[in-house]
Order: C-alpha cells, then structure tokens, then sequence
C-alpha cells in the first residue's frame, strides 16, 4: 500500500466517486436497490479501487464486501468498521457510499 499522499488520495477518491456516479446515476441522483444490480455494480468498482492499492478483498456469505487493510503487528486486535453501497431511488450520492 502506497504511503498516504494528500493530492493523489484526493484524485483517487474524486474518481472513484465519478465511476459510481456514472455507473450507477439516474439522472438526479443515484439510484442502488439493496441486492440489485446497482449495488452489485457499486461493490464491483470499490472492489476493483481496492484491489488497485494491493488491498484483499472478499465477500461474505451476505454478499458484503470485505476489504482488508493489513496492519504492521498482525498479532494485534483488528479493527472493523462499515458502510453500505445501496440507496433509496435517487439518493445522493454521499448517502450510499462513503470513502
């Protein structure tokens, strides 16, 4: 995983906002019905972000996307923490998703 750059974080996350957006947009918002096709594009994209910063990621049998971000002592206790990807028909954008 690459060190923390303010600029490059900030067009990593700008981009990976427009790619949902446009994926999953309808015109006034963004629409994601939970399990449909919309989420499942959602999960795909930040699954595919993820993966591009050398992140591993996985589903669980809920169909949740789980990303791993490894620690430098593996022997300490995890932290976890969560968000969703689906939304209410055209919701905005920063409820559905959140980097």
């Amino acid at each position: 995983m690459p060190a923390m750059n303010m600029a490059r974080d900030q067009e990593f996350s700008e981009g990976l906002f427009a790619s949902l957006r446009e994926a999953t947009g309808d015109g006034v918002g963004i629409t994601r019905a939970s399990y449909g096709a919309g989420e499942s594009l959602a999960l795909d994209i930040v699954e595919n972000a993820a993966r591009q910063f050398g992140l591993e990621t996985g589903r669980d049998a809920g169909a949740n996307l789980v990303v791993t971000f490894p620690g430098s002592e593996p022997d300490l206790p995890y932290l976890a923490c969560g968000s969703h990807l689906d939304s209410v028909p055209q919701g905005a954008i920063m409820t559905a998703a959140r980097a």
